[in-house]
């Protein structure tokens, strides 16, 4: 279970919010079986392929 202490050390709102969404993702490649860090490296360093919705219009 994700939360509860994690929350102690949020300064903000904010910065609460972005936690949870951190700690939100690694727990579901955790559970999926995916080894987070090679996902986040993944997902940063490589470019983005596709468009998103606003731009294809």
């Amino acid at each position: 279970m994700i939360g509860r202490k994690n929350w102690l050390f949020s300064v903000s709102e904010l910065g609460a919010d972005a936690n949870a969404i951190c700690l939100s993702l690694a727990e579901t490649a955790k559970a999926n079986g995916i080894d987070f860090y090679q996902y986040l490296v993944k997902v940063l360093t490589e470019p983005r392929t596709s468009q998103s919705i606003s731009n294809q219009k």
